[in-house]
Protein backbone atom coordinates (compact mmCIF):
# COMPACT_ATOMS: atom_id res chain seq x y z
CA UNK A 1 0.00 0.00 0.00
CA UNK A 2 1.41 3.39 -1.03
CA UNK A 3 1.06 6.26 1.49
CA UNK A 4 0.68 9.60 -0.27
CA UNK A 5 1.51 11.62 2.88
CA UNK A 6 4.62 9.60 3.77
CA UNK A 7 7.60 11.63 4.89
CA UNK A 8 10.03 8.97 3.65
CA UNK A 9 9.71 5.88 1.43
CA UNK A 10 12.14 3.00 1.04
CA UNK A 11 12.30 -0.27 -0.91
CA UNK A 12 13.93 -3.15 0.96
CA UNK A 13 14.86 -6.28 -0.98
CA UNK A 14 15.92 -9.49 0.79
CA UNK A 15 17.71 -12.41 -0.87
CA UNK A 16 18.85 -15.79 0.38
CA UNK A 17 19.84 -19.24 -0.89
CA UNK A 18 20.10 -22.85 0.27
CA UNK A 19 20.92 -26.25 -1.20
CA UNK A 20 17.35 -26.64 -2.50
CA UNK A 21 16.67 -23.20 -3.99
CA UNK A 22 17.15 -19.45 -3.89
CA UNK A 23 14.98 -16.35 -4.15
CA UNK A 24 14.30 -12.75 -3.25
CA UNK A 25 11.41 -10.62 -2.04
CA UNK A 26 10.83 -6.86 -1.88
CA UNK A 27 8.95 -4.70 0.65
CA UNK A 28 7.87 -1.06 0.66
CA UNK A 29 8.57 0.85 3.92
CA UNK A 30 6.84 4.17 4.67
CA UNK A 31 7.59 6.56 7.53
CA UNK A 32 4.73 8.98 8.11
CA UNK A 33 5.07 12.54 9.33
CA UNK A 34 3.98 11.38 12.78
CA UNK A 35 6.88 8.86 12.81
CA UNK A 36 4.71 5.79 12.26
CA UNK A 37 6.33 2.99 10.19
CA UNK A 38 4.24 0.98 7.74
CA UNK A 39 5.49 -1.96 5.62
CA UNK A 40 3.82 -3.78 2.73
CA UNK A 41 4.84 -6.70 0.54
CA UNK A 42 5.52 -5.84 -3.10
CA UNK A 43 6.96 -8.75 -5.10
CA UNK A 44 8.81 -12.04 -4.66
CA UNK A 45 10.62 -14.55 -6.87
CA UNK A 46 11.87 -18.06 -6.02
CA UNK A 47 13.73 -20.62 -8.08
CA UNK A 48 14.63 -24.26 -7.53
CA UNK A 49 18.32 -25.19 -7.34
CA UNK A 50 19.68 -26.78 -10.56
CA UNK A 51 20.32 -30.53 -10.79
CA UNK A 52 24.03 -29.87 -11.16
CA UNK A 53 25.41 -29.21 -7.68
CA UNK A 54 26.88 -25.72 -7.21
CA UNK A 55 28.29 -24.06 -4.11
CA UNK A 56 26.22 -22.03 -1.65
CA UNK A 57 28.22 -18.83 -2.35
CA UNK A 58 27.37 -19.13 -6.04
CA UNK A 59 23.71 -19.72 -5.17
CA UNK A 60 23.76 -16.58 -3.02
CA UNK A 61 25.16 -14.66 -5.96
CA UNK A 62 22.29 -15.94 -8.09
CA UNK A 63 19.84 -14.79 -5.40
CA UNK A 64 21.45 -11.34 -5.38
CA UNK A 65 21.00 -11.11 -9.15
CA UNK A 66 17.31 -12.00 -8.75
CA UNK A 67 17.01 -9.26 -6.13
CA UNK A 68 18.41 -6.63 -8.49
CA UNK A 69 16.03 -7.79 -11.24
CA UNK A 70 13.06 -7.49 -8.86
CA UNK A 71 13.99 -3.96 -7.88
CA UNK A 72 14.46 -2.98 -11.52
CA UNK A 73 10.93 -4.19 -12.32
CA UNK A 74 9.45 -2.38 -9.30
CA UNK A 75 11.18 0.90 -10.05
CA UNK A 76 9.76 0.93 -13.57
CA UNK A 77 6.26 -0.02 -12.37
CA UNK A 78 6.10 2.43 -9.43
CA UNK A 79 8.00 5.41 -10.83
CA UNK A 80 4.77 7.45 -11.09
CA UNK A 81 3.63 6.62 -7.54
CA UNK A 82 6.79 6.88 -5.40
CA UNK A 83 8.80 9.98 -4.53
CA UNK A 84 11.92 10.62 -6.60
CA UNK A 85 14.12 10.31 -3.52
CA UNK A 86 12.94 6.76 -2.68
CA UNK A 87 15.96 4.80 -1.42
CA UNK A 88 16.62 1.14 -2.19
CA UNK A 89 18.27 -1.25 0.28
CA UNK A 90 19.48 -4.79 -0.37
CA UNK A 91 19.71 -7.32 2.43
CA UNK A 92 21.36 -10.75 2.60
CA UNK A 93 22.96 -12.91 5.29
CA UNK A 94 25.90 -13.96 3.11
CA UNK A 95 29.40 -13.29 4.39
CA UNK A 96 30.74 -13.80 0.80
CA UNK A 97 28.54 -11.56 -1.25
CA UNK A 98 27.84 -8.05 0.09
CA UNK A 99 26.30 -6.06 -2.80
CA UNK A 100 25.52 -2.36 -2.87
CA UNK A 101 24.35 0.16 -5.45
CA UNK A 102 26.67 3.07 -6.30
CA UNK A 103 25.64 6.57 -7.34
CA UNK A 104 25.27 5.49 -10.99
CA UNK A 105 22.84 2.69 -10.12
CA UNK A 106 25.42 -0.08 -10.72
CA UNK A 107 25.24 -3.05 -8.34
CA UNK A 108 28.73 -3.80 -7.03
CA UNK A 109 30.34 -6.21 -4.58
CA UNK A 110 31.52 -4.77 -1.26
CA UNK A 111 34.46 -7.05 -0.46
CA UNK A 112 37.65 -6.86 1.62
CA UNK A 113 39.68 -4.63 -0.74
CA UNK A 114 37.92 -1.44 0.29
CA UNK A 115 40.97 0.31 1.76
CA UNK A 116 43.35 -0.42 -1.10
CA UNK A 117 45.04 2.73 -2.41
CA UNK A 118 46.44 1.18 -5.61
CA UNK A 119 43.33 -0.48 -7.04
CA UNK A 120 40.60 1.30 -8.96
CA UNK A 121 36.96 1.24 -7.93
CA UNK A 122 36.23 -1.36 -10.62
CA UNK A 123 38.77 -3.77 -9.13
CA UNK A 124 37.92 -3.12 -5.47
CA UNK A 125 34.19 -3.40 -6.08
CA UNK A 126 33.46 -5.29 -9.34
CA UNK A 127 30.09 -4.77 -11.02
CA UNK A 128 27.66 -7.69 -10.77
CA UNK A 129 26.25 -8.97 -14.09
CA UNK A 130 24.00 -11.96 -14.89
CA UNK A 131 25.40 -14.61 -17.23
CA UNK A 132 22.49 -14.45 -19.73
CA UNK A 133 22.48 -10.71 -20.32
CA UNK A 134 23.30 -9.31 -23.79
CA UNK A 135 25.78 -6.90 -22.23
CA UNK A 136 27.48 -9.83 -20.52
CA UNK A 137 27.73 -11.68 -23.83
CA UNK A 138 29.32 -8.66 -25.53
CA UNK A 139 31.81 -8.22 -22.67
CA UNK A 140 32.84 -11.88 -22.78
CA UNK A 141 33.21 -11.77 -26.58
CA UNK A 142 35.35 -8.64 -26.38
CA UNK A 143 37.81 -10.02 -23.84
CA UNK A 144 37.87 -13.39 -25.60
CA UNK A 145 39.05 -11.67 -28.78
CA UNK A 146 41.40 -9.46 -26.77
CA UNK A 147 43.18 -12.55 -25.38
CA UNK A 148 43.72 -13.96 -28.88
CA UNK A 149 40.90 -16.53 -28.66
CA UNK A 150 42.47 -18.22 -25.65
CA UNK A 151 40.82 -20.86 -23.52
CA UNK A 152 38.33 -20.47 -20.71
CA UNK A 153 40.91 -19.90 -17.96
CA UNK A 154 42.70 -16.91 -19.47
CA UNK A 155 39.48 -15.32 -20.71
CA UNK A 156 37.89 -15.63 -17.25
CA UNK A 157 40.92 -14.14 -15.53
CA UNK A 158 41.02 -11.18 -17.95
CA UNK A 159 37.34 -10.39 -17.33
CA UNK A 160 37.86 -10.45 -13.55
CA UNK A 161 40.95 -8.23 -13.86
CA UNK A 162 38.89 -5.59 -15.65
CA UNK A 163 36.30 -5.21 -12.90
CA UNK A 164 33.38 -7.48 -13.82
CA UNK A 165 31.80 -10.03 -11.48
CA UNK A 166 29.59 -12.22 -13.67
CA UNK A 167 27.50 -14.92 -12.02
CA UNK A 168 28.13 -18.22 -13.76
CA UNK A 169 31.15 -16.74 -15.55
CA UNK A 170 32.63 -20.12 -16.51
CA UNK A 171 29.38 -21.12 -18.23
CA UNK A 172 29.14 -17.78 -20.06
CA UNK A 173 32.74 -18.03 -21.29
CA UNK A 174 32.27 -21.66 -22.35
CA UNK A 175 29.18 -20.69 -24.38
CA UNK A 176 31.04 -17.93 -26.21
CA UNK A 177 34.01 -20.20 -26.96
CA UNK A 178 31.68 -22.97 -28.15
CA UNK A 179 30.03 -20.61 -30.66
CA UNK A 180 33.26 -18.88 -31.77
CA UNK A 181 34.04 -19.72 -35.43
CA UNK A 182 37.77 -18.99 -35.09
CA UNK A 183 38.04 -21.29 -32.05
CA UNK A 184 36.27 -24.03 -34.01
CA UNK A 185 38.86 -23.64 -36.75
CA UNK A 186 41.72 -23.80 -34.24
CA UNK A 187 40.49 -26.45 -31.81
CA UNK A 188 37.10 -27.74 -33.00
CA UNK A 189 36.27 -31.44 -32.91
CA UNK A 190 34.91 -33.32 -35.88
CA UNK A 191 31.25 -34.32 -36.09
CA UNK A 192 30.03 -37.74 -34.95
CA UNK A 193 26.81 -39.71 -35.16
CA UNK A 194 25.50 -42.75 -33.32
CA UNK A 195 27.32 -45.88 -34.46
CA UNK A 196 25.42 -47.74 -37.15
CA UNK A 197 24.22 -51.32 -36.85
CA UNK A 198 26.47 -54.05 -38.19
CA UNK A 199 25.87 -55.07 -41.82
CA UNK A 200 24.54 -58.54 -42.58
CA UNK A 201 27.88 -59.66 -44.05
CA UNK A 202 29.42 -59.51 -40.56
CA UNK A 203 26.71 -61.60 -38.94
CA UNK A 204 26.63 -64.69 -41.16
CA UNK A 205 29.25 -67.47 -41.56
CA UNK A 206 31.39 -67.18 -44.68
CA UNK A 207 34.74 -68.32 -46.01
CA UNK A 208 37.75 -66.19 -45.02
CA UNK A 209 38.03 -62.90 -46.92
CA UNK A 210 34.81 -63.55 -48.83
CA UNK A 211 33.68 -60.20 -47.38
CA UNK A 212 36.64 -57.94 -46.64
CA UNK A 213 37.50 -54.43 -45.58
CA UNK A 214 40.70 -52.72 -46.68
CA UNK A 215 42.79 -49.65 -46.02
CA UNK A 216 46.29 -48.34 -46.67
CA UNK A 217 48.83 -47.29 -44.06
CA UNK A 218 52.30 -45.84 -44.09
CA UNK A 219 54.58 -44.65 -45.55
CA UNK A 220 57.62 -46.56 -44.35
CA UNK A 221 61.16 -45.71 -45.40
CA UNK A 222 63.08 -48.61 -46.89
CA UNK A 223 66.39 -49.14 -48.67
CA UNK A 224 66.52 -50.11 -52.35
CA UNK A 225 70.23 -50.47 -52.94
CA UNK A 226 71.62 -47.08 -52.01
CA UNK A 227 68.33 -45.32 -52.51
CA UNK A 228 65.85 -44.60 -49.77
CA UNK A 229 62.30 -45.24 -50.99
CA UNK A 230 58.81 -45.07 -49.53
CA UNK A 231 56.68 -48.16 -49.19
CA UNK A 232 53.08 -48.52 -48.06
CA UNK A 233 51.04 -51.29 -46.52
CA UNK A 234 47.64 -52.51 -47.69
CA UNK A 235 45.64 -54.33 -45.03
CA UNK A 236 42.73 -56.63 -45.82
CA UNK A 237 40.60 -57.76 -42.88
CA UNK A 238 37.94 -60.46 -43.07
CA UNK A 239 34.61 -59.05 -41.91
CA UNK A 240 33.49 -62.45 -40.63
CA UNK A 241 36.51 -63.92 -38.82
CA UNK A 242 38.62 -60.71 -38.39
CA UNK A 243 41.57 -62.45 -40.08
CA UNK A 244 44.20 -60.06 -41.48
CA UNK A 245 46.15 -60.18 -44.76
CA UNK A 246 48.83 -57.54 -45.50
CA UNK A 247 50.37 -56.67 -48.86
CA UNK A 248 53.14 -54.18 -49.62
CA UNK A 249 52.59 -51.33 -52.09
CA UNK A 250 55.30 -49.50 -54.01
CA UNK A 251 53.03 -46.45 -54.19
CA UNK A 252 49.39 -45.45 -53.79
CA UNK A 253 48.42 -45.76 -57.44
CA UNK A 254 45.56 -47.79 -58.89
CA UNK A 255 47.95 -50.23 -60.59
CA UNK A 256 49.73 -51.03 -57.31
CA UNK A 257 46.41 -51.73 -55.60
CA UNK A 258 45.16 -54.00 -58.38
CA UNK A 259 48.36 -56.06 -58.21
CA UNK A 260 47.92 -56.51 -54.46
CA UNK A 261 44.26 -57.45 -54.92
CA UNK A 262 45.27 -60.16 -57.40
CA UNK A 263 47.75 -61.51 -54.85
CA UNK A 264 45.01 -61.66 -52.19
CA UNK A 265 42.63 -63.54 -54.49
CA UNK A 266 45.37 -65.93 -55.59
CA UNK A 267 46.26 -66.81 -51.98
CA UNK A 268 42.91 -66.54 -50.13
CA UNK A 269 40.32 -67.28 -52.78
CA UNK A 270 37.61 -65.19 -54.39
CA UNK A 271 36.31 -62.03 -52.75
CA UNK A 272 32.66 -61.07 -53.16
CA UNK A 273 32.60 -57.61 -51.52
CA UNK A 274 35.28 -55.09 -50.58
CA UNK A 275 34.66 -52.17 -48.22
CA UNK A 276 36.97 -49.13 -48.13
CA UNK A 277 37.10 -45.44 -47.18
CA UNK A 278 36.69 -44.39 -50.83
CA UNK A 279 40.34 -43.46 -51.29
CA UNK A 280 41.53 -42.15 -54.63
CA UNK A 281 43.34 -45.37 -55.57
CA UNK A 282 40.34 -47.47 -54.53
CA UNK A 283 37.91 -45.40 -56.60
CA UNK A 284 40.28 -45.56 -59.55
CA UNK A 285 40.46 -49.34 -59.25
CA UNK A 286 36.67 -49.54 -59.06
CA UNK A 287 36.36 -47.53 -62.26
CA UNK A 288 38.92 -49.67 -64.08
CA UNK A 289 37.38 -52.95 -62.91
CA UNK A 290 33.91 -51.83 -64.01
CA UNK A 291 35.31 -50.88 -67.40
CA UNK A 292 37.01 -54.26 -67.82
CA UNK A 293 33.89 -56.09 -66.67
CA UNK A 294 31.78 -54.20 -69.20
CA UNK A 295 34.20 -55.20 -71.98
CA UNK A 296 34.04 -58.86 -70.89
CA UNK A 297 30.25 -58.82 -70.78
CA UNK A 298 30.11 -57.23 -74.21
CA UNK A 299 32.46 -59.83 -75.68
CA UNK A 300 30.54 -62.64 -73.98
CA UNK A 301 27.27 -61.28 -75.34
CA UNK A 302 28.66 -61.25 -78.86
CA UNK A 303 29.79 -64.87 -78.56
CA UNK A 304 26.46 -65.98 -77.12
CA UNK A 305 24.63 -64.51 -80.07
CA UNK A 306 26.60 -66.82 -82.38
CA UNK A 307 25.33 -69.94 -80.62
CA UNK A 308 22.69 -71.78 -82.61
CA UNK A 309 20.74 -73.28 -79.74
CA UNK A 310 19.94 -70.05 -77.90
CA UNK A 311 16.36 -70.13 -79.15
CA UNK A 312 15.96 -73.77 -78.21
CA UNK A 313 13.50 -73.92 -75.26
CA UNK A 314 15.14 -77.12 -73.99
CA UNK A 315 18.65 -75.61 -73.78
CA UNK A 316 20.12 -74.22 -70.52
CA UNK A 317 21.66 -70.74 -70.37
CA UNK A 318 25.42 -70.43 -70.06
CA UNK A 319 26.37 -69.29 -66.57
CA UNK A 320 29.68 -68.66 -64.74
CA UNK A 321 29.13 -72.01 -63.00
CA UNK A 322 29.73 -73.78 -66.34
CA UNK A 323 33.08 -72.02 -66.69
CA UNK A 324 34.18 -72.72 -63.12
CA UNK A 325 33.06 -76.36 -62.74
CA UNK A 326 32.38 -77.45 -66.36
CA UNK A 327 29.08 -78.79 -65.03
CA UNK A 328 25.53 -77.60 -65.27
CA UNK A 329 24.66 -78.28 -61.62
CA UNK A 330 26.27 -76.93 -58.45
CA UNK A 331 28.20 -79.52 -56.45
CA UNK A 332 26.82 -79.41 -52.93
CA UNK A 333 28.70 -80.85 -49.93
CA UNK A 334 27.68 -84.34 -48.75
CA UNK A 335 24.41 -84.11 -46.80
CA UNK A 336 24.07 -85.36 -43.26
CA UNK A 337 22.86 -84.65 -39.73
CA UNK A 338 25.98 -84.27 -37.59
CA UNK A 339 25.82 -84.83 -33.83
CA UNK A 340 28.23 -84.91 -30.90
CA UNK A 341 28.84 -88.61 -31.45
CA UNK A 342 30.44 -87.79 -34.81
CA UNK A 343 33.45 -86.39 -32.94
CA UNK A 344 34.48 -90.02 -32.37
CA UNK A 345 33.34 -91.37 -35.71
CA UNK A 346 35.67 -93.55 -37.75
CA UNK A 347 34.71 -91.59 -40.85
CA UNK A 348 37.07 -88.65 -41.14
CA UNK A 349 34.75 -86.46 -43.20
CA UNK A 350 32.04 -86.67 -40.53
CA UNK A 351 34.52 -85.69 -37.80
CA UNK A 352 35.74 -82.72 -39.85
CA UNK A 353 32.21 -81.55 -40.64
CA UNK A 354 31.19 -81.93 -36.99
CA UNK A 355 34.08 -79.79 -35.74
CA UNK A 356 33.38 -77.21 -38.46
CA UNK A 357 29.78 -76.97 -37.22
CA UNK A 358 31.05 -76.66 -33.62
CA UNK A 359 33.30 -73.79 -34.66
CA UNK A 360 30.51 -71.84 -36.34
CA UNK A 361 28.17 -72.48 -33.42
CA UNK A 362 30.70 -71.00 -30.97
CA UNK A 363 31.29 -68.16 -33.41
CA UNK A 364 27.57 -67.29 -33.34
CA UNK A 365 27.07 -67.71 -29.59
CA UNK A 366 30.41 -66.34 -28.40
CA UNK A 367 32.03 -63.95 -30.84
CA UNK A 368 28.91 -62.29 -32.23
CA UNK A 369 27.76 -61.33 -28.72
CA UNK A 370 30.93 -59.29 -28.22
CA UNK A 371 29.86 -57.09 -31.14
CA UNK A 372 26.55 -56.16 -29.50
CA UNK A 373 27.89 -53.26 -27.41
CA UNK A 374 28.81 -49.91 -29.00
CA UNK A 375 32.28 -48.98 -27.78
CA UNK A 376 31.91 -45.32 -28.88
CA UNK A 377 29.47 -42.99 -30.65
CA UNK A 378 26.66 -44.17 -28.38
CA UNK A 379 24.50 -41.03 -28.48
CA UNK A 380 22.47 -39.70 -31.37
CA UNK A 381 23.72 -36.26 -32.40
CA UNK A 382 22.12 -33.42 -34.31
CA UNK A 383 22.74 -34.02 -37.98
CA UNK A 384 24.18 -31.52 -40.41
CA UNK A 385 21.72 -29.71 -42.65
CA UNK A 386 21.89 -28.49 -46.22
CA UNK A 387 23.47 -25.03 -46.16
CA UNK A 388 25.72 -25.57 -43.13
CA UNK A 389 29.29 -24.30 -43.43
CA UNK A 390 31.94 -26.84 -42.42
CA UNK A 391 35.71 -27.16 -42.17
CA UNK A 392 37.02 -30.15 -44.18
CA UNK A 393 39.80 -32.08 -42.45
CA UNK A 394 42.50 -33.53 -44.69
CA UNK A 395 45.95 -35.07 -44.39
CA UNK A 396 47.62 -31.67 -44.03
CA UNK A 397 48.47 -31.15 -40.33
CA UNK A 398 48.17 -27.34 -40.70
CA UNK A 399 44.59 -26.37 -39.98
CA UNK A 400 44.96 -22.99 -41.66
CA UNK A 401 45.30 -24.80 -44.98
CA UNK A 402 42.11 -26.83 -44.60
CA UNK A 403 39.25 -25.81 -46.87
CA UNK A 404 35.79 -24.44 -46.19
CA UNK A 405 32.80 -26.14 -47.73
CA UNK A 406 29.02 -25.90 -47.88
CA UNK A 407 26.77 -28.91 -47.31
CA UNK A 408 24.68 -29.59 -50.42
CA UNK A 409 23.22 -33.02 -49.58
CA UNK A 410 23.06 -35.42 -46.64
CA UNK A 411 23.34 -39.15 -47.39
CA UNK A 412 21.23 -41.22 -45.00
CA UNK A 413 22.04 -44.76 -43.91
CA UNK A 414 19.51 -47.57 -43.65
CA UNK A 415 18.62 -46.46 -40.10
CA UNK A 416 17.68 -42.96 -41.24
CA UNK A 417 20.76 -41.24 -39.79
CA UNK A 418 23.08 -39.28 -42.07
CA UNK A 419 26.77 -40.17 -41.72
CA UNK A 420 28.05 -38.89 -45.06
CA UNK A 421 27.46 -35.64 -46.92
CA UNK A 422 28.09 -34.08 -50.30
CA UNK A 423 29.93 -30.77 -50.17
CA UNK A 424 30.81 -27.84 -52.40
CA UNK A 425 34.32 -26.58 -51.67
CA UNK A 426 34.88 -22.87 -51.28
CA UNK A 427 36.57 -21.18 -54.24
CA UNK A 428 39.12 -18.48 -53.43
CA UNK A 429 39.91 -17.62 -57.07
CA UNK A 430 37.54 -14.79 -57.96
CA UNK A 431 37.47 -12.14 -60.68
CA UNK A 432 37.11 -8.42 -60.09
CA UNK A 433 33.33 -8.71 -59.93
CA UNK A 434 33.59 -11.35 -57.16
CA UNK A 435 32.56 -14.26 -59.38
CA UNK A 436 34.30 -17.63 -59.25
CA UNK A 437 36.86 -18.21 -62.02
CA UNK A 438 36.76 -21.98 -61.77
CA UNK A 439 33.75 -24.25 -61.38
CA UNK A 440 33.02 -25.29 -57.81
CA UNK A 441 34.41 -28.67 -56.75
CA UNK A 442 31.96 -31.29 -55.44
CA UNK A 443 33.23 -33.87 -52.94
CA UNK A 444 31.79 -36.48 -50.59
CA UNK A 445 33.02 -36.91 -47.01
CA UNK A 446 32.01 -38.73 -43.83
CA UNK A 447 31.06 -36.78 -40.69
CA UNK A 448 34.30 -37.64 -38.87
CA UNK A 449 36.15 -35.52 -41.46
CA UNK A 450 34.03 -32.39 -40.93
CA UNK A 451 34.03 -29.61 -38.31
CA UNK A 452 30.82 -27.58 -38.12
CA UNK A 453 31.38 -23.81 -38.18
CA UNK A 454 27.93 -22.28 -38.67
CA UNK A 455 24.47 -23.78 -38.94
CA UNK A 456 21.61 -22.51 -41.05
Amino acid sequence: MIEEDAAKSEIHCFSDASTTGYGACAYLRHITKEGEVKCSYLLGKARVAPFKMITIPRMELQAAVVATQLVSVLERALKDFLPANTATHYWCDSMILDPYTDDDGIVRIRERLKYSTTLTIDLKHPAILPKTCNITNLIVQYYHRLTGHSGRGLTTATIRQNGYWITGLSTAVSTVIHNCVICKKLRGNTETQKMADLPAVRLEPATPFHYSGMDCFGPFHAKDGRREVKRYGLMFTCLTSRAVHIEMLDDLTTDAFLNSLRCLIAMRGSVKSLYSDQGTNFRGAQTELKKNLAEINEELHKNLQKMEDLNDPNSHPLTPNHLLHFKSDVCLPPPGDFKDADAYSRKQWRRIQHFANVFWKKWRLGYLQTLQHRQKWTDEKESLKVGDIVFVMDANPLRNQWKLAKVTEMIESHDGRARRSKLTLGNTQLDRQGRAIKQATEIERSLNKLIILTRV
